[in-house]
């Protein structure tokens, strides 16, 4: 049972959320890889040298989209395939069993999309099983709060373990607006029944959005 306390001002009242599991075959824990900086100093120091400033780099898109790349989207079904390929003739990594999973874009090849997961997996998803809704998953080893607005001395609104999820409505600085929902299962907080519930949390404490 995952557990998501709401705080209030003078008194703590604790929610039972019916744990919605990360189903995955054959997991994987491959690190994604890392992206290398170009440092302001060596700009301006090829600057310098050829008497003409670099030309910048134009990021990079997608092939059939012309979107971003990378770019975050989520999952649109509940069980969605992740293929070795791009294409059902290849065969299935995983099942994955969740749906608003976030997940990174990483390249694009006809009507499949290749993705990278919040572990640094990686596999081909077929577009029409995604969403462009963005959503984020809690990451890290203990909880976590939302607060009702951006900052650490805002009111808490809740406690998130490890792997709970949230549609993203917005991002300020450095920090989204989530909104998670609770109904997968009964949740009683003064005696009234909560679907959902939206808030503030730190953008480094999630994955699912750009840095």
């Amino acid at each position: 049972m995952r557990i998501i306390c709401r705080l209030l001002i003078f008194c703590t009242v604790c929610l039972s959320v019916i744990q919605q599991p990360l189903s995955l075959s054959f997991a994987n824990t491959g690190k994604a890889p890392a992206v290398a900086a170009i440092r302001q100093a060596d700009l301006i120091a090829a600057e310098a040298a050829t008497g003409k400033a670099p030309q910048k780099t134009q990021p990079a898109t997608g092939r059939n989209t012309g979107y971003p790349i990378p770019r975050f989207i989520s999952l649109r079904s509940n069980e969605v395939n992740l293929r070795s390929g791009p294409g059902t003739r290849y065969p299935i990594k995983w099942v994955i069993k969740r749906r608003h999973l976030p997940v990174k874009v990483i390249d694009e090849f006809g009507h499949w999309r290749r993705v990278q997961l919040f572990d640094g997996s990686i596999g081909w998803i077929k577009k029409t099983l995604l969403s462009p809704q963005q959503a984020a998953i809690i990451i890290g080893d203990q909880l976590r709060i939302l607060y009702r607005k951006p900052g650490f001395h805002e009111v808490p609104v809740a406690l998130l373990e490890p792997g709970v999820m949230g549609l993203v409505d917005r991002c300020q600085k450095n920090w989204c607006a989530l909104t998670i929902n609770s109904r997968t299962g009964n949740h009683t907080v003064d005696q009234q029944s909560i679907d959902e519930f939206s808030g503030w949390i730190k953008r480094e404490l999630i994955w699912g959005v750009g840095r």
